[in-house]
């Protein structure tokens, strides 16, 4: 039917899986690791072509700018995200995150094989999703609304985490069909 064509599709476990090693890889690039080597197993693993055009451009640098290299961090809050929508996280807060790098190393088969990772990985109910979502926007809304009328934003709420949650909730749940680089976080 045709109303079908305008709802959002959710991505798929194994799409959620296969950018949360991307994510990984942007955001170890960030801190130093070595760009080639990264850019090396992504192709080796099979993975590049999910990485997008604004990813290969950092991972591929010569010499990053101080603002891809900042972006680029910030991505481990959307890459929360996505882990507590496999599962592999079992509770995030919307807007603070103790983001320890070094759990990824954990959770993660960074510079390994990822075959098992990506078939075995499991997508949380879609009710638990739109929760998350929903609270997310709700957090995202309430910063916007005090930048834009000069209040002070909402404690425990940190804006840059906001919005790196709801960037990551948004493409898993294929708002407006909208690829990596192009994910909008309306509030």
């Amino acid at each position: 039917s045709d109303e079908d064509e305008s709802e959002d599709e959710f991505r798929g476990a194994t799409a959620v899986a296969k950018r949360c090693l991307v994510l990984c890889s942007v955001v170890a690039a960030s801190h130093n690791e070595e760009r080639t080597e990264i850019v090396a197993w992504l192709k080796g693993e099979g993975l590049w072509k999910e990485v997008s055009p604004k990813e290969r451009a950092f991972l591929q640098s010569k010499k990053p700018t101080n603002k891809q290299l900042i972006n680029a961090s910030w991505r481990l809050e959307a890459l929360y995200l996505l882990l507590w929508a496999l599962r592999l996280i079992p509770s995030i807060e919307v807007g603070s995150t103790p983001a320890e790098p070094a759990r990824l190393k954990v959770l993660l088969p960074f510079l390994s094989q990822t075959s098992d990772f990506v078939t075995n990985s499991e997508l949380r109910p879609e009710d638990e999703i739109y929760n998350m979502n929903e609270k997310v926007c709700q957090a995202h809304w309430s910063v916007r609304d005090a930048e834009i009328n000069s209040k002070a934003i909402p404690e425990g709420i940190d804006p840059g985490v906001v919005m790196e949650r709801h960037y990551g909730i948004n493409w898993l749940m294929g708002y407006c069909g909208q690829s990596w680089d192009e994910v909008t976080t309306d509030t």
